[in-house]
């Protein structure tokens, strides 16, 4: 059987925070990789709650040292660096994404980056108009570095505001969303497309059953 490790990085989004079924979208998107070309994948999950991109740059290259088997790193940090309270300075933003960025090319790792969410809701106090400002400096941030180094880029800023549980998280649809953006971008990567897909999930049934008839 075919094993793949994708490592996803990030703040209380990635954790799972705030999901109605007590998931997240690493542990979506590895039924979504597994149901589209077959195989065993797991998404490990490294979010922490609160995290911002000035606390990631302390521990981004420990991780990819962690997990040597990951080929691909998902990347969806900033929404904490858009509060009042944090406030980074764009320039500092720029400067921890491309350290990130750096690390991962160092340790020859594939790095999909997430683009920030707009908040969509007025429930925590600590985001306002300012922080969706903020927001679109950060993405305008993640747009060059990832042109400038050749990276995919996950759009996840237009989600839309039913996949919200509180106007800044996100409910169950919402972390399947997410997930499904980024599976998308694993797959097209490895190039993979639906009608490879289907034959690929296809043989590893077979083989499945083949291995099950014989024991």
């Amino acid at each position: 059987m075919n094993f793949n490790i994708v490592l996803c990085i990030g703040d209380s989004i990635t954790n799972g925070a705030r999901d109605d079924k007590k998931s997240s979208y690493p542990l979506e998107m590895e039924t979504i990789l597994e149901n589209s070309v077959g195989g065993m994948w797991i998404c490990l999950n490294e979010g922490i709650n609160g995290e911002t991109t000035c606390d990631i740059v302390k521990r981004f290259y420990s991780l990819l040292k962690k997990y040597p088997e990951a080929q691909e790193v998902c990347f969806f940090e900033g929404v904490n660096d858009s509060k009042d309270n944090k406030n980074t300075p764009v320039d500092t933003f720029k400067k921890n994404l491309e350290h990130c960025i750096k690390a991962s090319i160092v340790r020859q790792k594939k790095l999909f980056v997430g683009t920030i969410p707009y908040q969509k809701g007025i429930l925590a106090p600590s985001y306002n108009k300012a922080t969706n400002e903020r927001v679109n400096l950060y993405n305008e941030q993640i747009n060059k570095l990832c042109a400038k180094y050749s990276l995919t880029k996950v759009e996840l800023s237009d989600l839309d505001e039913t996949l919200y549980s509180d106007g800044i998280h996100f409910n169950n649809k919402g972390h399947t969303e997410i997930a499904k953006r980024f599976a998308q971008a694993i797959l097209k990567e490895r190039g993979h497309n639906q009608n490879s897909s289907t034959e690929t999930v296809e043989n590893n049934n077979e083989l499945a059953n083949n291995s099950l008839s014989r024991s």
